[in-house]
């Protein structure tokens, strides 16, 4: 008896702590748009040294499952794209590494980027990568895509302005 009721309560723990960890999940990708993490919907509003606002037209989707991808929205004249599609590892506080499984560029295909990032506030992502030509790191500046009902404006601050420093 006393077996029987320890092996009864064993599963019933391990599909309680199961099902908690599942919720759990389900929770995260249910409110990916709220985010105030790395997790999110991110638009491209700057890229360069000076900070100088550009027209990109780029989004990247940083998925709660590890999983990443870019798009381009070209506008009216040509379709959007996915532009490169893999996993990311957040590897400190201040870097994470882009596995790209695929890239529109198919020499970047297969390849690993290590990336610095720092969340100016909860909706302002400050991204550096390598550029290996010219030995610098290029940073890039990303505000968080918030969310929209038909009722209400977008819920998150979508301007940008530059500052003097974008080292991280």
């Amino acid at each position: 008896m006393k077996k029987t009721t320890l092996k009864l309560l064993l599963v019933v723990i391990v599909t309680t702590f199961a099902s908690c960890s599942s919720s759990l999940n389900k929770s995260e990708v249910e409110n990916m748009a709220v985010s105030e993490s790395l997790v999110g919907v991110w638009r491209q509003m700057s890229i360069g040294l000076d900070g100088t606002p550009i027209p990109t037209g780029n989004y990247k989707f940083l998925n709660t499952d590890d999983t990443f991808y870019s798009m381009v929205f070209w506008g009216s004249f040509k379709p959007s794209t996915i532009m490169m599609y893999g996993n990311y590892e957040i590897t400190s506080d201040s870097t994470y590494v882009e596995s790209i499984v695929e890239h529109s560029n198919s020499k970047m295909s297969g390849t690993k980027s290590l990336l610095k990032y720092k969340l100016l506030d909860k909706n302002t992502l400050l991204l550096q990568y390598k550029n290996d030509v010219q030995n610098k790191w290029i940073p890039e500046i990303w505000k968080r895509v918030g969310l929209s009902t038909v009722n209400r404006e977008v819920q998150r601050d979508n301007s940008f302005t530059p500052t003097k420093s974008l080292d991280i």
